[in-house]
């Protein structure tokens, strides 16, 4: 992770994506990771890690914005939400973990938990693992793009 990182980094300065706020490397090695098995050479990695530093971004086609129209996706949305920020760790098993009690208390499983969890975290349909991502934004950041989610749905 660490030399996919020094491969990734100079292509991350001329990207502009690590201008206006200072990261730590730790976490920056761990964005940096999760591009590996999307790319073919580093100049790649910016074009699949800008997921992690939008807060307020668009649902990429119709396809993701039907993906969270349902009402029990917003249920599982929510209640996927409370257990992050009850959640010792949100090391990958322990993410799995949730999405899978998430799944299972509000009925949704495959790609009717998945997808409306990946749109609601980065507004794309495809990306990196979603246990991944999670640990990647924590719960704060995790929940914040939620609200940000149901708020744009509720409009």
């Amino acid at each position: 992770d660490e030399e996919l990182y020094e491969l990734a980094l100079p292509h991350l300065l001329s990207s502009g994506l690590l201008l206006e706020n200072a990261f730590e490397r730790s976490w920056l090695v761990k964005v940096v990771a999760t591009a590996r098995e999307h790319i073919d050479y580093a100049a790649q990695i910016p074009e699949h890690i800008k997921i992690y530093f939008d807060e307020e971004y668009q649902v990429e086609n119709d396809e993701a914005k039907a993906a969270v129209e349902d009402e029990a996706v917003l249920k599982m949305l929510e209640l996927f939400k409370i257990k992050l920020y009850q959640a010792e760790d949100l090391e990958p098993d322990t993410v799995k973990s949730i999405i899978k009690q998430a799944g299972q208390e509000t009925g949704l499983s495959g790609k009717k938990l998945f997808m409306p969890l990946r749109v609601a975290l980065t507004g794309m349909t495809h990306g990196p693992e979603m246990a991944q991502i999670v640990n990647v934004l924590g719960a704060e950041r995790a929940g914040k793009r939620i609200d940000y989610l149901l708020g744009k749905v509720g409009k």
